[in-house]
């Protein structure tokens, strides 16, 4: 009876699944030799968890913040200049004589040179049709060391067509420069 043993558990955690014998304090009864091993594989265990925790405490909100600071605007290409958005609906009001629609030219990156972007639509005079909007400038210029500008198109509710379109055109004035387009769908309230 001398070799046999016998555990005896001191008690599991709240509500866990027993997983194995690492888990949880033994006592080794009649032969007091396994009891310290037991014991080290359990402080060695909580130990592993607590700096793990640890770890991860740190960790992740640093790898968070690193990959949310990138300089990198994936959402348009290297070197881009044009407009802040390629399509939206502008909700007229037929009752107002005139509505002004903001529009915002960005770069992507800052230059130590005046950058200048023509804008064309395309209103084309039509006998029998009135032309329902206007483009305030014509040609708008990015200061050095800025990102964007900003312009407006004035529309005319009570000449608009239901479901018409305006379609605007960012051309660069320096060579390689990307032509752009923005698409305003016109929709009455």
């Amino acid at each position: 009876m001398a070799n046999r043993v016998t555990f005896i558990s001191l008690g599991r955690r709240k509500k866990q699944p027993r997983k194995s014998l690492t888990f949880f304090k033994y006592y080794a009864v009649g032969n007091p030799s396994l009891s310290p091993v037991f014991i080290s594989i359990h402080q060695t265990y909580t130990l592993m968890k607590s700096s793990f925790k640890l770890f991860a405490a740190i960790m992740l909100p640093a790898l968070l913040l690193l990959t949310s600071c990138s300089n990198s605007n994936t959402n348009y290409p290297e070197d881009y200049v044009g407009f802040e958005k390629s399509a939206f609906i502008h909700y007229y009001d037929v009752s107002h004589q005139e509505e002004t629609i903001d529009i915002k030219i960005i770069a992507i990156d800052k230059e130590d040179t005046d950058r200048v972007v023509k804008l064309t639509t395309n209103n084309v005079s039509i006998p029998g049709i009135p032309e329902f909007f206007e483009l305030k400038d014509k040609q708008l210029t990015i200061k050095a060391g800025k990102k964007s500008v900003s312009t407006q198109v004035k529309v005319y509710p009570p000449k608009a067509i239901k479901h018409a379109y305006i379609q605007i055109t960012c051309t660069p004035q320096w060579k390689d420069g990307e032509t752009t387009q923005l698409a305003i769908r016109m929709e009455q309230k």
